[in-house]
């Protein structure tokens, strides 16, 4: 029994260690991505940006509220430029632009994208955080624009329960599936969809539910399943800008 425990404990460390390696190369290779075209598919986005503000609604009720927060700081994070002159200190540290004041986000965002060099905006770091969403969402803004980033954010919040709840309905019947969508209902779908920032820990628990239910036996034996728990910690620890 203490071989097997130690055994886990020594699989689970070289697996946490190999992620944070694979981790720090992705984010270091999406950072000598081109400037340019990610830049102007954010500039693109501005007036929409400002017109919603960092926390718009789109219902009448408190949990319909969007983090604009949250996800126009990711975009000032995707498109900012150096902060550090190297690619390296920049996948560590992660800048974003701000003003002297302050601002909103929107406001960071747009001074960040007019910057001339003149020193009105300044690098500002949240190195506590992986930032690992921007190994996503730099490539995509490469070729996409903001709206239609979203759009596709929120077709893979739908896709990715629609395939959970037919999985789980398959595995463990009906009342499995019903708990699910209620689940998902709870949460005010469209806010899921609308939010990059809210949506991530949803797809991260969507595919570990079909990963579970596709590889159940095999995750059963040795163990198995807490190496899954394991990666799916990770993964929200890397994707999620809320946890750290």
């Amino acid at each position: 029994m203490k071989k097997k425990i130690l055994q886990i404990g020594i699989c689970a460390s070289l697996q946490v260690l190999g992620a944070i390696v694979l981790g720090f190369l992705l984010l270091v290779l999406v950072y000598t991505l081109p400037l340019t075209p990610i830049r102007q598919n954010v500039a693109n986005a501005l007036p929409m940006i400002e017109a919603e503000g960092d926390y718009p609604t789109w219902g009448m009720v408190t949990s319909t509220k969007l983090d604009g927060f949250t996800d126009h700081l990711m975009l000032n994070e995707a498109s900012a430029k150096s902060g550090y002159g190297s690619v390296i200190l920049d996948a560590l540290r992660n800048p974003h632009m701000v003003t002297e004041e302050e601002g909103s986000q929107a406001q960071n965002l747009e001074a960040s994208l007019q910057d001339s060099g003149e020193g009105k905006v300044r690098a500002k770091d949240y190195a506590r955080y992986w930032h690992g969403y921007l190994v996503v969402l730099k490539p995509l803004l490469s070729i996409l624009s903001v709206p239609e980033i979203r759009m596709l954010h929120a077709g893979a919040v739908l896709f990715l329960f629609t395939a959970a709840t037919l999985a789980l309905g398959f595995r463990i019947g009906k009342r499995g599936a019903a708990s699910l969508f209620l689940a998902f209902l709870s949460l005010a779908p469209v806010t899921l969809m609308l939010c990059m920032t809210y949506g991530v820990i949803w797809q991260i628990s969507m595919v570990a539910i079909l990963v579970l239910v596709r590889w159940e036996r095999y995750l059963m034996e040795g163990q198995k399943y807490l190496f899954l728990f394991l990666w799916c910690g990770i993964a929200v620890a890397y994707f999620d800008y809320l946890t750290y």
